[in-house]
């Protein structure tokens, strides 16, 4: 409409009419109203919408808005592209059902906090319908939408933060492991000095845990001395602001260590220092190892001046005391098997006058000096004490604490005349170096300070290299000596070698034995081997000197139990041994007054020995070097020798094994070969038994497989003439307890052979009437470490031996290989069959198609679901089944994925889908697809259920929620009873709360029939809503005949109940509230069980209403 003055506006006209009088229409009365304005707001609040929308729907978080139970209300286009669900999928789902399985719990929570503060911002787990969890922080803020009270919530994805976090947390612990880990000292101190972080080398340092380190100073730590040295470094950095490097000495418990330090200002966020950092390395080593650099090669200087004017060996000790500042020194040189001082210095008089000697003067019977301190047992080379914190791999000993050192040995190790002097003079550190030249100790450092902490490891080692210089040195004397033995030695050995080359092999044993009695000036001797068997052997002794004994055992072998003396415990100890006194010998025995046995080894094994005796003088250490010389330059001659022997008795040997190995292996083969060509069962068994016998040599035996269920063994074969003489008749045999040698195979798995079975611990006798048994050897055949059967053979005529087990357990390998694909046949038809039966008696569908859509498999159930016979639905397309209406390239296209990889967007999953029957009617249905492999080719198995009746359910229960959605209070209750039992078809609905505790209900609705009740209290003792209270019971129901089994309730009789189904409200810590429970007259309840099973949401909406 226009107004007068031509403005156009919006306007309702009403008319109504005015009669006159008469009740005749007259006129009609006209009322304009201008609804301009309202027009113009309705504009305007449709463009607010529709920009609303748009920015709801572009916004880059998820965005949900939900009611205060959870349930959706409406979702952005976010939130459904990044969960991957539709819009209408969205609004059907919870926000619990969003989240991942261990946040899910927490949304109750959640909820209430939104509603009790009104806004509320958490951190969760979203799943996707893939399953992929995105990590998101979610700002939930109460709202009121459409009227009602509402919760809109924003989902932020939070993925690439949380991937930072990690990253961030991971290089710090990365830091802090190198930190911590690093072997340089690395400290934090304010600039007022005062630690505030120090590392665990740090802590090495100090002695004491980082967390004293903290807040103390340099001076409580070190001492003034040296803290006013790191003081003034400190004032450096400070003064410089840049890194400066420093080398720092520090103190602790009197040892002094240095340390190349960095140190350096660390800013806070300003700019401003606020404290100094120090990472240093431990130089003290080094600077040490150049200072015995220096004065190694001052030592060697005087080393290779020895014997001239003014050069003293005492020189040495000077220079090792002016570089170390030792207070005392020693240099022991072996002489006439003792280590006597060559030189000390700071040592007392009388010290040297009882410590000069080191050994007892006396012969301990083994050839050796008996040694008396921890001096003797370093230069004697022993490794008693090897076990000790101070002994190095060179034999060194070394200690910063020698009172404590004898606390540390077993005294049963010690001699009764271990002397302590060093201790008794107050020596604390104690350093004792062997010095070796060309392997033998010929001497000794030994390094003296009454203050503790004077040695390391790295000192010793450099010692230890100083006494190797000093000792070659010092034998140089004796290699001139030893140049003139040797030239001896070689007219010796020539002479042997020699012998060799003109000697008959029958008399070349005694050939050499008289020419090294002629080189020794011994009068009798004896030159032996050691044979294949470990047994001595004797080929020559002096001719005429055994003659001359007159035992009763006289022989030529002696098996390893049998060697004694002299010989015996020079061959058992690989050692040297020398006596020049007479020998107590056994009656008839040659008189020996003197004697000397040297081992024959060969790359550490002993082959044989000389032994020399009755000198007219004592044998010297020359002798014993010369006879030594000759053994080690004959070993290879004489291994050589035995090897010949040995190399023509095995190939003979060889030759024997070669030809019933092969006859073995083409036995072997054989059986191999039959069991892959799936040959029958029993007759592999009977080959295998016979095999066994053939090579094993054996007269009878068995074979048997062990039944897995029972463990049983059933003898599949047994030799004929064995089963008749011992009264079986026929086999298989059955054993059901495992007893005897064979039971004992069985029960360890493991194999065995017995030729003296009768007197064998595991045996237990033989049935009467069963074959004597000689020897027995049994195998059980294990496929992995599963027990499948067992091979027994007996009574071999040359008994069993190490290769007949071998042969036999190769056997049961291929038998075990036989009996598991014997197995695998049987259980392929028994699964097939069950396969059968499970199909034909399933309730539910069971369809399988190929890789082209093709129905290949229809069992009974599928029949009458979609009414199509198996044979009219063979061949059938299942998507044309299930649905109609599909696009066919889109089938078509996912069916060519299925064909090559077995996958698919429905494989593995379970999704609701329209169907159709024969008839034409169609239904939900609720399909499982699984994929398998059969003859190369995918199929999809498929399980298909009409669910119908679940959707009815569902809608049952919508219908319930949407009953009782308006109303609150105590109305709620009344509301929701009476729903329940119109929806469910029941006569009885109740609600009870009960108090914490307490065990009556009271009945806050109680429907009837038509009609509310009179609520009513009741004890829940003897009747059935006492179980809902139960741990763990989520749903009581009793389908029928509920008054039998509680008949202590009599409101079952008076309400004619026959069947019961309720369930529990609790809060949210788990407390019981109370119970809401259905009951009804006849058994209409079973029909609704499946559906209150999944409404125990009715519980929340109690509670929450309640």
């Amino acid at each position: 409409m226009r107004t007068l003055d031509g403005a156009r506006i919006e306007a309702v006209l009403r008319l109504a009419p005015a009669p006159d009088a008469g009740k005749t229409l007259a006129s009609v009365w006209m009322s304009v109203v201008d609804i301009t304005e309202r027009k113009r707001m309705e504009l305007a609040l449709a463009e607010s919408e529709e920009q609303y929308r748009t920015l709801f729907d572009s916004a880059s978080d998820a965005i949900f808005i939900h009611d205060l139970k959870g349930n959706f209300i409406r979702a952005n286009r976010t939130a459904c592209e990044r969960l991957g669900y539709s819009n209408q999928e969205l609004l059907s789902m919870t926000a619990r059902d969003i989240d991942a399985s261990d946040h899910a719990p927490l949304m109750r929570e959640r909820l209430r906090l939104v509603r009790e503060n009104g806004e509320f911002t958490f951190e969760t787990v979203h799943r996707t319908r893939e399953g992929w969890e995105i990590p998101v922080e979610v700002s939930s803020q109460l709202i009121q939408y459409q009227g009602w009270p509402a919760i809109l919530s924003a989902a932020r994805d939070i993925s690439d933060r949380k991937q930072a976090e990690r990253e961030i947390r991971d290089r710090e612990a990365q830091f802090n492991a190198i930190l911590e880990n690093a072997p340089q000292i690395v400290f934090l101190k304010t600039i007022s000095g005062n630690y505030i972080f120090a590392n665990r080398s740090f802590e090495e340092l100090v002695g004491i845990p980082a967390r004293d380190i903290v807040s103390r100073t340099d001076a409580e730590l070190f001492g003034d001395a040296v803290a006013g040295n790191l003081a003034r470094n400190d004032a450096e950095v400070l003064s410089s602001g840049s890194p400066l490097n420093f080398e720092e000495k520090f103190v602790v418990n009197g040892r002094e260590r240095v340390f190349r330090v960095v140190r350096f200002l660390v800013s806070n966020s300003s700019g401003a220092p606020y404290a100094i950092c120090g990472m240093g390395a431990d130089i003290s080593e080094q600077l040490r190892a150049r200072s015995m650099r220096e004065m190694t090669a001052r030592v060697l200087d005087r080393l290779n001046r020895l014997g001239d004017p003014g050069v003293d060996i005492k020189d040495i000790l000077r220079i090792i005391q002016d570089v170390t500042g030792l207070q005392a020194l020693g240099l022991r040189v072996r002489a006439q098997g003792d280590f006597p001082y060559a030189a000390t210095l700071g040592l007392d008089p009388d010290f040297i006058r009882t410590e000069n000697s080191i050994c007892a003067s006396e012969c301990n019977g083994h050839g050796d000096k008996s040694l008396e301190c921890f001096c003797g047992f370093v230069a004697g080379g022993q490794s008693l004490f090897s076990d000790l914190p101070g002994i190095t791999v060179s034999g060194s000993l070394w200690t910063n604490n020698l009172p404590g050192l004898p606390g540390q040995v077993d005294p049963s190790r010690l001699p009764d005349n271990i002397r302590g002097r060093c201790i008794v003079d107050g020596f604390q550190s104690v350093a004792l170096v062997p010095m070796r030249a060309h392997g033998e100790i010929i001497g000794m450092l030994h390094l003296l300070d009454r203050r503790p902490g004077q040695f390391s490891e790295s000192l010793i080692s450099a010692f230890e290299e100083l006494g190797g210089s000093i000792a070659i040195a010092l034998s140089r004397f004796d290699a001139e000596q030893a140049l003139r033995r040797s030239r001896e030695a070689l007219a010796v050995r020539n002479e042997i070698a020699l012998s060799f080359l003109t000697t008959k092999d029958d008399d070349i044993f005694t050939t050499v034995l008289d020419i090294i009695l002629k080189a020794t000036n011994s009068a009798i001797g004896v030159f032996g081997y050691i044979d294949d068997r470990g047994y001595y052997v004797c080929p020559s002794m002096t001719r005429g000197v055994w003659d001359q004994c007159s035992m009763s055992d006289k022989k030529l072998e002696f098996a390893p139990g049998e060697w004694g003396g002299i010989w015996g415990r020079a061959l058992k100890q690989k050692i040297l041994i020398c006596r020049n006194e007479p020998f107590a010998v056994p009656e008839g025995h040659v008189p020996v007054s003197r004697a000397m046995d040297v081992p024959i080894e060969y790359q550490g094994r002993v082959i044989g020995n000389f032994l020399v005796a009755n000198k007219q003088s004592d044998y010297t250490v020359y002798d014993q070097d010369l006879l030594q010389t000759i053994a080690d330059t004959f070993a290879p001659v004489l291994h050589f020798r035995l090897q010949s022997l040995k190399q023509e008795q095995e190939r003979r040997k060889a030759e024997r094994a070669l030809e019933r190995e092969l006859e073995a292996t083409a036995a072997i083969a054989g059986l191999a070969q039959a069991v892959l060509s799936l040959d029958d069962f029993g007759d592999i068994c009977e080959r295998a038994l016979d095999v066994s016998k053939i090579l094993t040599r054996s007269q009878c035996g068995y074979i048997g497989t062990v039944e897995p269920d029972s463990g049983h063994l059933t003898c599949k074969a047994m030799n004929p003439d064995a089963s008749a003489d011992c009264g079986i008749q026929g086999a298989p045999v059955m054993f059901d307890r495992c007893a005897g040698l064979w039971g004992w195979a069985l029960k360890n798995k493991s194999a065995f052979m017995s030729n003296d079975p009768a007197n064998d611990s595991r045996a237990s006798g033989l049935p009467q009437g069963h074959i004597p048994i000689a020897n027995f050897l049994a195998v059980p055949a294990l496929f992995g470490n599963e027990l499948v059967g067992q091979i027994a053979v007996a009574n071999s005529a040359d008994g069993y031996k190490d290769r007949d087990l071998d042969l036999v357990r190769r056997i049961a390998t291929i038998f075990a290989i036989a009996v598991q694909k014997d197995r695998a046949q049987r259980a392929l038809l028994e699964s097939e069959e069950r396969f059968r039966t499970i199909s034909v008696a399933a309730q539910d569908a069971i369809v399988m198609m190929n890789s082209r859509g093709e129905i290949t498999f229809w069992n009974p159930a599928a029949a009458e679901l979609f009414g199509y016979t198996q044979e009219e639905a063979v061949g059938l397309k299942l998507h044309g089944v299930l649905t109609g209406g599909v696009d066919e390239q889109r089938v078509l296209s996912g069916l060519a994925q299925f064909a090559r990889t077995g996958r698919g967007a429905v494989i593995g999953n379970v999704m609701e889908v329209g169907a159709r029957n024969k008839s034409g009617r169609e239904f939900p249905a609720e399909v499982s697809i699984s994929s398998i492999r059969i003859g190369g080719e995918w199929h999809a198995v498929g399980i298909i259920r009409d669910i119908t009746e679940r959707k009815r359910f569902d809608q049952a229960m919508r219908s319930i929620v949407e009953g009782t959605a308006s109303v609150t209070g105590g109305a709620f209750f009344d509301s929701l009873v009476r729903s329940l039992s119109s929806v469910l078809g029941v006569k009885y609905a109740l609600v009870a709360r009960v108090e914490d505790g307490s065990s009556v209900a009271k009945a806050v609705s109680v429907w009837a029939g038509d009609g509310l009740a009179q609520p009513m209290d009741y004890d829940l003792k003897g009747t059935p809503c006492a179980e809902i209270y139960y741990p763990d019971v989520d749903v009581c129901f009793y389908p029928d005949d509920i008054q039998r089994l509680f008949p202590e309730d009599s409101l079952l009789v008076d309400m004619g109940a026959q069947s019961y189904m309720g369930v529990a409200m609790h809060d949210s810590s788990g407390a019981p509230l109370g119970h809401i429970a259905v009951l009804d007259e006849t058994g209409t309840i079973i029909a609704v069980n499946a559906a209150w099973r999944r409404f125990d949401g009715l519980a929340l909406v109690a509670i929450c209403h309640g």
